[in-house]
C-alpha cells in the first residue's frame, strides 16, 4: 500500500508539471505566412528564415507593407518597430498571439497561407531576407551604400524591396520558379501569374547560406544574407 500511494503520488506530480509546461517558439514554426482574420487594420504577417517579417495594415486609410526583423525573448517576438507578439499559440494551420504596440494590446488570430513552394534544399537557401552589397552591369560592380536595399523571398511567393537609401521607397512583387530545376526566378507585379506571361527573369548563378548572385539581363548583382541574431 505504501509503495502504491507513492507511484500515485509521482504519477500526479508528473502530469501536473506537464500541464504547466511551456511550448517555445521556434523558428520553423513561424515561418509561412498567416492571414488576419479577425481584424480590420492588419491583413496578414509573414515570416522567412533570416528572422525577419513583412506585416500588412492599413494606416491612415491606406494598405502599406512594413519590414522588420525580430528576435525571441522569452517566448514573445520582439520586432525591432512593431511592437512585440506574446501568448502565441501556433498549430499547423493557424496562430493566435497578443501584439503590443504603441501601448495597446490587440489579440490577433490567423490562418496559415498555402505555400507555393515545397521543402526543398534551394528553397531553403533562397527563402531568406538579402541585402546588396554589390551592384552594376557588364561586370562593372559597385558597392551599395550601407544600409543599402533589403530583399525579402518568402515560400509563400512574396518578393519585398526595401530601399533603406530612399526614404519611405519599398516595393511589393511576387516570384515562381521559371524552371523545373528551380534555378531561374520570374517575378510579377501581380500575385497570379504565369512565367511565360512575364518578361522579368534572374538566373542563379551561385547560391550557398550566406550569399547569392543573381544573373539579369546580362547584369549581375550581388546579395548577401542578412543574419538576425536570437538573443
Amino acid at each position: 500500500m505504501k509503495y502504491l500511494c507513492i507511484l500515485l503520488s509521482f504519477l500526479f506530480c508528473f502530469s501536473c508539471s506537464s500541464d504547466d509546461e511551456v511550448v517555445e517558439i521556434t523558428q520553423p514554426m513561424l515561418e509561412g505566412k498567416w492571414l488576419i482574420e479577425n481584424s480590420e487594420e492588419y491583413f496578414s504577417i509573414e515570416f522567412n528564415k533570416s528572422h525577419t517579417c513583412l506585416i500588412q495594415k492599413i494606416t491612415d486609410g491606406e494598405s502599406i507593407f512594413v519590414y522588420d526583423s525580430y528576435t525571441f525573448n522569452s517566448g514573445e517576438v520582439v520586432m525591432e518597430r512593431e511592437g512585440k507578439l506574446s501568448n502565441i499559440s501556433i498549430d499547423d494551420n493557424s496562430i493566435s498571439f497578443t501584439l503590443t504596440f504603441d501601448g495597446n494590446q490587440t489579440n490577433l488570430t490567423g490562418n496559415a497561407d498555402v505555400a507555393l513552394v515545397n521543402e526543398s534544399e534551394i528553397n531553403d537557401l533562397f527563402t531568406r531576407s538579402w541585402s546588396f552589397e554589390f551592384a552594376g552591369g557588364d561586370g562593372d560592380l559597385e558597392p551599395v551604400p550601407e544600409p543599402g536595399v533589403h530583399i525579402f523571398f518568402s515560400k509563400n511567393g512574396t518578393y519585398y524591396v526595401n530601399d533603406f537609401l530612399e526614404e519611405d521607397y519599398s516595393v511589393i512583387r511576387y516570384w515562381k520558379w521559371a524552371d523545373t530545376a528551380n534555378n531561374i526566378v520570374c517575378f510579377s507585379d501581380v500575385a497570379d501569374f504565369e512565367c511565360q506571361d512575364e518578361g522579368n527573369y534572374a538566373t542563379i548563378a551561385s547560391i550557398t547560406e550566406d550569399s547569392l548572385t543573381l544573373v539579369q539581363d546580362d547584369h549581375v548583382d550581388d546579395f548577401t544574407l542578412i543574419l538576425s541574431a536570437i538573443e
